[in-house]
């Protein structure tokens, strides 16, 4: 009984060696997040000046509470500050969406159902769970440049490099994928346990996908503005009888 034992003793601790030595193995290829070093700085700009634009194009939308083709009209000051307006429209008839974002606070409606949000980056009442809010985040992000001061850590990823970044909203984390000549192909993102992500197919085309709700943008190209767009033009508020918050 004691040699049995013994013999059972030795061959656990035989497999348990063995499964140490494959998992040793397998380490390297895991690639773990380092710090930002020089390989970043050939990849990314240290900084990134104000741009602003518009652009115009074609969105294709389903969800769960709204889905069809519809116009949409952009305006963009990208830049560490970015500030952004977005509207569609349908074909026929008048505006289905309206949504302004900063890094200071997201205003959106939809007129017909008259819903809509209203929230600061620094209000106590934490952002609801809303499309219009996930959308202001993706844009946001989206105008906000990569910048070596935005790399919290970086590991390689199977089209280049990885990078977490310090997002332009409290409580959102945003990861970019970057292929080796530095262009960002896409975005994840994490907000109130939602989870979705943003991929850029060409030069003019954006698919942004989460759970119930796809987005293809197909925008023209950019036009950027000579002048300087007035402010008036980001700013947006509620009218009056929209209800704030909620579904959708």
């Amino acid at each position: 009984m004691g040699e049995q034992g013994n013999r059972l003793g030795n061959k656990r601790q035989h497999r348990q060696l063995i499964l140490v030595a494959i998992l040793y193995l397998l380490l390297p290829a895991c690639a773990t997040y380092r710090s930002a070093g020089e390989e970043l700085d050939q990849l990314v700009s240290r900084s990134a000046d104000s741009i602003e634009s518009r652009r115009a194009g074609e969105v294709t939308l389903e969800s769960d509470h709204l889905s069809g083709v519809f116009q949409v009209a952009l305006a963009v000051r990208s830049g560490p500050e970015p500030r952004l307006r977005m509207q569609l429209f349908p074909d026929l008839g008048g505006k289905l969406l309206d949504l302004a974002a900063s890094t200071e606070r997201i205003v959106g409606y939809f007129p017909q159902v008259r819903n809509g949000v209203s929230v600061g980056a620094l209000d106590e009442e934490k952002a609801p769970r809303h499309i219009l809010v996930f959308m202001g985040l993706t844009l946001l992000e989206a105008s906000c440049p990569v910048t070596t001061d935005r790399v919290l850590s970086l590991r390689d990823s199977d089209e280049g490099l990885e990078l977490v970044l310090q997002s332009s909203w409290p409580g959102l984390s945003v990861r970019a994928f970057l292929d080796g000549s530095g262009k960002v192909i896409e975005r994840r993102y994490s907000f109130r346990g939602a989870r979705w992500k943003d991929r850029t197919l060409d030069h003019e085309t954006l698919l942004v996908e989460g759970s119930g709700f796809s987005l293809t943008a197909r925008l023209d190209p950019v036009e950027v503005e000579e002048e300087p767009l007035p402010d008036s033009l980001f700013v947006l508020k509620l009218p009056e009888g929209i209800i704030s918050g909620g579904t959708p």
